[in-house]
């Protein structure tokens, strides 16, 4: 999907609106390609069209001002911005049921109860049976509350140019109008993040690796794990319930 670099120094130049569609035109397959990732982890009511348009705002903002002399891939950047634009939206429209945060928080907060007297991750069995729930019906409040941990996660760790999530690299010196203490403040919680993965599980690290670093849709995941996408997306989403409790309180400890 590269684009020669001599478009990029013609826009750059001289940002005309035939070079702009050029560009546009080149890499809006990647829009689709961010929105159909992030669908499969959304209620099935949330239409991927509907996210394709959300990003398309994203694209063109990184068509806009992106910077082809610094170390970075227009890929990498566009991606952040896409995925950046499509959460932003989503969390405009407010389309999760005030019942389904509620679910959401009482199965991080029994997560993180248990991580916090374990010292180590809990296992399904130990919430299922901290929150009262036969293990079936513990499976089926995690099916339902997919989506919103994604949500909240990328809320926490955004950088305030627009890209999302810790597999991003770090802003640039000089880039964006991020100022110096907040910068460092967001290279820590990256930090604390990392680490935060290491102690996944192991099924769960890897589908957070496979998904975000690997770029790999939930369908491939499944064939390189041999479970089934719903089961993927299940993996995520508890994943991704210890994430956003240790970031939390990672946040709560860096706030003065």
């Amino acid at each position: 999907m590269a684009v020669d670099e001599s478009i990029w120094r013609r826009y750059r130049e001289q940002p005309d609106e035939e070079t702009r569609e050029l560009l546009f035109l080149e890499y809006v397959s990647l829009v689709r390609h961010v929105a159909s990732k992030m669908a499969a982890l959304l209620p099935k009511h949330v239409e991927r069209e509907e996210l394709v348009s959300y990003g398309i705002l994203g694209l063109l903002e990184a068509i806009g001002r992106f910077d082809p002399g610094r170390n970075v891939k227009f890929e990498t950047y566009a991606t952040a911005r896409i995925r950046g634009s499509i959460l932003q939206e989503l969390r405009r429209l407010d389309w999760v049921p005030r019942s389904t945060r509620h679910k959401a928080h009482v199965l991080e907060d029994a997560v993180t109860r248990l991580e916090n007297k374990f010292g180590r991750p809990a296992t399904d069995d130990e919430v299922a049976e901290a929150m009262g729930l036969s293990l079936q019906r513990f499976h089926q409040m995690v099916d339902e509350v997919r989506g919103t941990t994604l949500l909240s996660l990328d809320s926490i760790i955004e950088e305030t140019d627009g890209a999302a999530w810790s597999m991003v690299p770090p802003t640039a010196p000089g880039q964006g109008n991020q100022d110096p203490s907040s910068g460092i403040e967001t290279n820590e919680m990256r930090s604390i993040l990392a680490r935060a993965i290491d102690n996944l599980p192991d099924q769960e690290r890897l589908v957070i690796a496979l998904y975000y670093y690997e770029d790999m849709t939930l369908r491939e995941i499944a064939e390189v794990l041999g479970v089934s996408e719903s089961r993927v997306s299940q993996i995520h989403t508890k994943a991704t319930a210890r994430l956003r409790g240790r970031m939390r309180r990672a946040e709560a400890g860096l706030v003065s």
